[in-house]
């Protein structure tokens, strides 16, 4: 199987801003240009597509299949996973906001763990399937949530998962690798909690055993101090935190 891969989009993130929106159909066309230039027309999105649970704005669903159209234009094949965003229940995946797509028929939304070119696809809630790889959108323990925080409470840990040559995973935002595991981490940054770190999506050949990191250059949280000389680069388009490092007084405070 050769594809690209991705995961945790959140579409509709703080409050269905338009920045993000803007984003992931800016994402989603980087993903498209490098099917083309790699000739790999296969796209496998490892869960939480949509952000909220429960509510879906007009303008994220109107984003959202601008985005579905884009794909079936470019013919591009997709497999969606459901992640916990995806579905109404938190313990059952029946209600989902992936049915909107459930038209394309270039789409294949997982319900039930499937083994497709020896990858099991496990979406959230789903059984672990016997196979050489796994696609999952899994919880478990010992993997960062945010820099400063590992996961400690799921039901899964990484000695779980030993019979499979890799394993490949949204879910948690970070992206990070351990033994056989990999969490993708999300496509671009989501908060504060993501500054410094390099985001993108990913391209995987099972025949080669390869998974490579292909950059996104999305908008970025950022830190200036006021110690520092602004750099344009690092503060043009993207969400800035501004640190005092002392009281400069009203005027120049402000001139900063």
């Amino acid at each position: 199987m050769k594809c690209l891969l991705t995961a945790d989009i959140h579409l509709g993130i703080s409050r269905n801003d338009d920045i993000w929106l803007e984003q992931s159909v800016k994402l989603f066309q980087n993903i498209i240009d490098e099917c083309i230039k790699r000739d790999v027309y296969s796209l496998c999105i490892l869960g939480d597509f949509f952000h909220d649970r429960k509510n879906l704005y007009v303008k994220t669903m109107y984003t959202a299949l601008n985005i579905a159209n884009m794909l079936r234009d470019n013919n591009i094949n997709v497999i969606y996973l459901k992640g916990n965003h995806d579905v109404f229940y938190k313990t059952e995946n029946s209600v989902s906001s992936l049915q909107i797509f459930n038209e394309y028929s270039n789409i294949v939304v997982i319900d039930e763990s499937t083994v497709i070119d020896n990858v099991s696809f496990t979406s959230w809630n789903g059984e672990l399937l016997d196979a050489k790889y796994l696609f999952g959108h899994l919880e478990i323990n010992d993997f960062p949530v945010t820099t400063t925080r590992v996961f400690d409470k799921a039901h899964y840990n990484p000695s779980d998962f030993k019979q499979y040559d890799k394993v490949i995973t949204g879910h948690f935002h970070i992206p990070s690798t351990r033994e056989n595991i990999t969490y993708l981490g999300a496509p671009f940054h989501l908060s504060f909690n993501d500054v410094n770190s390099i985001r993108g999506f990913y391209y995987f050949d099972s025949e080669k055993d390869i998974l490579e990191f292909i950059e996104f250059d999305g908008v970025k949280f950022v830190y200036v101090s006021s110690e520092e000389k602004p750099n344009p680069k690092k503060i043009k388009g993207n969400i800035v935190r501004l640190i005092f490092e002392k009281d400069y007084g009203t005027v120049e405070n402000n001139k900063i």
